[in-house]
Formats: C-alpha cells, structure tokens, sequence
C-alpha cells in the first residue's frame, strides 16, 4: 500500500494550533498613579519587544510563546522611584501557560493522521503577582526552571483580587486556560477619585 506523504501545511497547522503555547499579558495601568520602568523579562521567548515602560493612564502588553513545553517567565517593573530597604520596589507579574494534549478518537493512517484524530486540549494556567524587593524571600528565582516550579507550587488559578495597602495599590487579575492564554492586569491607586482618573 502506497502511503501518501503529509504534507507540510498540515504538519505546520497541526504544531501551531496543538503544541504552541501562547500567552498575552495585558497590563491595565490607566487608574493608577504609578509609573512602571525599566522593564526586564526571564522566560520564554516574547513575541513583541517588552515594553520598557509602562506610563500611568497607559496599557502594556506582553506577548509569550512557546513549543511542546510550558510558556512560563516573569517581568520586572520598578515602581515610580519608590524604594524598600534601600532598594527599588518592584513590580512583578509571573505567568505559568500549560496544555494537556488527549487524543479522543480516530485510527492512525499517514494519510488521514491530521483529519481522523479529535484532539481535546486542557490545563489550568497560573499567574502570580508580587510587589517586592529581590531580596524579599517569597521572590522566585531567575531562571526558567525555578520560576517554572515557583509558579506550579505557588501560582493562583482563575481570578482574583489583591489587595497591597502599604503601597495604596489593588491589583485585580484574570487568566484563562488553554494554549492561547490570556493573563488581564488591572493596576488601580487606592483613593484615586473621578477627578484624578480625568486629570492624572
């Protein structure tokens, strides 16, 4: 029996819509008195450039990918020029986006292997949020494989609201599931009236 050959296309559709771990991390930081600098990320590759700055009344987003393997990584903002102990208060926002791949039904023939097969993709995908010093103890460590660990032992699920009244700040956050993730940030000031949220 002659087996035709996959073609490339299907191949490529099938590696990009199953295997390819995407995630956008939109930072709303337009009710908010802060301005967010010096940006750096650790992780997996980003699709667009990090935002190195994110003013107040502005949006940052940040876009992550990638194949086979867990898209995880953090980003860094220092906070105005607020300081903790001598040293810059920090913004940071870390993500963990994971698919589990079942193969429901279908036989496996060369010819047909991308049409016969129903593939049904789940995973729950973590976020977490600190606003903290590098020297503070619950700060995960720099490299991929600790923040991957730090994130599946430590990260929250679904949504969430976090309140850091030293720092006049709540943070409500929002993630979805899947292999096309979204992780939504919204950064507001405590107190900040109507008429700050016109004129800031």
């Amino acid at each position: 029996m002659n087996i035709p050959p996959i073609p490339l296309s299907a191949i490529n559709n099938f590696v990009q819509n199953n295997l390819v771990n995407r995630i956008t991390i939109n930072i709303n930081n337009t009710q908010s008195r802060n301005t967010f600098h010096h940006g750096k990320h650790i992780g997996n590759k980003l699709i667009t450039p990090l935002p190195v700055t994110i003013n107040r009344r502005e949006m940052g987003f940040i876009r992550s990918k990638s194949t086979i393997e867990k898209a995880c990584g953090i980003v860094t903002y220092e906070i105005d020029d607020k300081c903790k102990n001598n040293l810059p208060l920090l913004l940071i926002v870390g993500w963990r986006a994971k698919i589990v791949i079942i193969l429901v039904r279908g036989a496996y023939f060369w010819g047909a292997c991308f049409r016969d097969f129903t593939i049904s993709l789940t995973g729950k995908n973590k976020w977490f949020i600190f606003i903290g010093c590098e020297t503070d103890p619950n700060f995960p460590g720099e490299d991929k494989s600790s923040i991957n660990k730090y994130l599946k032992e430590n990260g929250n699920k679904g949504s969430n609201t976090l309140e850091f009244e030293e720092h006049s700040m709540n943070i409500e956050r929002s993630i979805s599931d899947g292999n096309n993730a979204q992780l939504n940030i919204y950064i507001r000031s405590e107190g900040l009236g109507l008429l700050d949220r016109i004129f800031s």
